[in-house]
């Protein structure tokens, strides 16, 4: 799940980046919309409809495959998943199958960027907007630590970690007096979060939720890494073939977060129906058709629809 919290980093990061060169806030928001609604809407339409066809023309009953739940009380309450809001309705795993569980943080990442675009009056209160994002990563962390862990709102919260550490990376960077001072230490923060990171996974037994510690030191360990990684990647402009292959990533990595789970659930049952189980073969197996599918849905669904809502605005503006 370490990846689920490098993706809300780079978010963080992102988001107040391009959130300081936006003229407004609704206007910015109306961006990311564009970016962000279309691909998740391909993958509802195609996960809820599409796959339980293909699974039951194949002579598959898709109500027996392990960790896809109940599908058809995931179409009755979809409509959280068309709003975002399905972290506030529901538990994690909880009839809706596990392979939905990316959307629960991904509702988590849309309310937390309209909290960044209205909240956070860049470029020139960088201190009062580093101030902000602090504060409120402290207090959900509190709230965190204070509920169970599957209470429905406080369980994707624990990834709230990663988004405001990159959110106040990215501050910093904007903020003259730390700039410089920050850029000299990613290389210390980064080795002292990994060392941090392996020594806590080794006493949780592989970052066990179950553990106490996990609960309190866990997600922000691995959210402190998470950021201090995405700082260090953004700096590394003296390497262009790097920048290529990160760009090229980051392209697809939003797709690719969409459909990560039911691919690998898809691909898991697949082998074992052929006999050719094997961690190796599975592992190799899930990252190819899911890097593959997340290639696909960038160019053929989040960039097209994105350059559409770019000639929509331009269309506006112009006499």
């Amino acid at each position: 799940f370490v990846g689920t919290d490098l993706l809300l980093a780079l978010a963080g990061f992102l988001a107040v980046g391009s959130r300081g060169r936006a003229s407004g806030a609704v206007a910015w928001l109306v961006r990311r919309w564009w970016r962000v609604f279309p691909p998740l809407a391909i993958f509802l339409l195609g996960y809820l409809y599409l796959l339980p066809y293909l699974l039951t023309a194949s002579g598959v009953n898709p109500t027996s495959l392990p960790n896809f739940g109940d599908l058809s009380h995931a179409r009755a309450v979809q409509w959280t998943m068309w709003s975002f809001t399905s972290n506030f309705l529901m538990v994690a795993g909880e009839r809706m199958g596990a392979a939905l569980e990316p959307l629960l943080t991904l509702g988590l990442g849309a309310q937390l960027t309209i909290l960044i675009a209205f909240l956070l009056p860049l470029p020139r209160r960088v201190y009062l907007g580093t101030g902000v994002v602090v504060f409120l990563g402290f207090v959900l962390r509190l709230y965190w630590v204070k509920s169970d862990a599957y209470v429905p709102y406080s369980f994707p919260l624990t990834r709230g970690d990663g988004f405001f550490l990159g959110a106040t990376f990215a501050l910093l960077l904007r903020w003259e007096a730390a700039r410089a001072r920050l850029l000299a230490l990613r290389g210390r923060l980064l080795l002292v979060s990994t060392i941090l990171l392996v020594a806590l996974g080794v006493a949780t037994k592989g970052l066990q939720l179950t553990s106490p510690a996990m609960k309190i030191l866990g997600y922000p360990a691995v959210s402190l890494w998470s950021a201090t990684l995405v700082l260090w990647l953004s700096q590394i402009s003296r390497c262009p073939s790097a920048l290529r292959l990160l760009s090229l990533l980051g392209q697809g990595a939003y797709c690719a977060y969409l459909v990560k789970l039911p691919v690998c659930y898809l691909v898991s049952v697949f082998l074992l129906r052929v006999r050719m189980p094997g961690i190796p073969l599975f592992a190799l197996s899930s990252l190819c058709a899911t890097a593959l599918l997340g290639m696909a849905g960038h160019f053929l669904f989040e960039r097209p629809f994105a350059r559409i809502g770019a000639l929509s605005r331009s269309a506006r503006r112009a006499p």
